[in-house]
């Protein structure tokens, strides 16, 4: 093959050196026009870009665009988790009773606590709390439910109980002593302010831009956003090229039939399909037979 000019589009136009064949053609990557069609899978998938947005972007129509994106919704997400490190939550509830108030104002110091001093303090209030409602808390009542005898302020028994398991693990206060960082600027944090203002709060703007996307494709938007939010993602251009762009996986979707209701109306349920309106008499809040005021 040798070059051959250009065609409309620029692209260069390559023909056949035997002079008894003349073909003529040009290189196609489809790697190429993967990629291209993948970074607006991502910009689509991560933004705000709506689909006609995007199809009005490229030149092509919506459906052409849908068509396209196919697959990409079949890519596999790597999800490497550190198995090293620990996410713990504390959700506080039950504090309409006073011993309720007092443990719920007790967790709520845990973020005002800044050296080792200010913890060993709040761990004998902890005690203490111990000592003043140890036997309000392990009370006990006959359940109308289930008729046996359980906890009587069983939500202020697990809150109480939770913030001792986390103490006993030295678990709470780990931010006031970390491992040394590798950036001595790095700071700890004993709040999840940066979690919510950082990676909820976008995430819930994404679901509401995209709110018309069914549950699993959404899914896989917040899949892609988090992951791509990590501290080292790889390329997602590589990661798709890796799965094939989603060939492979949605070829090996099952595809689901739906089997007619064959079912007869001695069974209550009538049939999927059917091809008139019976005229037996049937005592329903169906369709009724006869006039009005017969």
């Amino acid at each position: 093959m040798k070059k051959n000019g250009t065609t409309t589009k620029g692209t260069t136009r390559w023909r056949c050196k035997d002079t008894t064949c003349g073909a003529s053609d040009i290189k196609r990557r489809p790697d190429n026009h993967d990629r291209a069609m993948f970074r607006a899978f991502i910009h689509h998938a991560t933004g705000k870009y709506s689909m006609t947005e995007c199809a009005h972007h490229h030149g092509i129509s919506r459906a052409t665009l849908t068509r396209r994106f196919t697959t990409y919704w079949y890519i596999d997400i790597p999800n490497t988790p550190d198995p090293h490190r620990i996410y713990d939550q504390i959700f506080i509830d039950g504090t309409r009773t006073h011993a309720g108030k007092t443990i719920y104002q007790l967790a709520r110091q845990l973020t005002k606590i800044t050296d080792l001093d200010q913890a060993a303090a709040w761990m004998a209030t902890l005690q203490e709390f111990d000592t003043v409602y140890g036997t309000y808390i392990e009370e006990k009542s006959l359940s109308i439910i289930t008729g046996r005898y359980e906890y009587t302020h069983l939500r202020v028994r697990k809150a109480y109980r939770s913030l001792l398991w986390l103490k006993k693990n030295n678990w709470l206060f780990s931010y006031l002593q970390p491992p040394t960082p590798t950036d001595p600027r790095t700071t700890w944090a004993s709040t999840t302010n940066t979690l919510e203002g950082g990676f909820n709060s976008p995430l819930k703007l994404l679901a509401r831009y995209h709110r018309g996307r069914s549950g699993e494709k959404q899914r896989r938007m917040i899949e892609w956003w988090l992951y791509l939010h990590t501290e080292i993602p790889d390329d997602p251009h590589t990661i798709a090229e890796h799965f094939n762009w989603g060939r492979d996986a949605l070829a090996k979707v099952t595809v689901t039939t739906t089997n007619p209701n064959t079912t007869d109306h001695e069974t209550g349920r009538p049939a999927l399909y059917d091809n008139a309106i019976g005229n037996e008499y049937n005592h329903n809040l169906g369709i009724q037979k006869g006039w009005i005021g017969t």
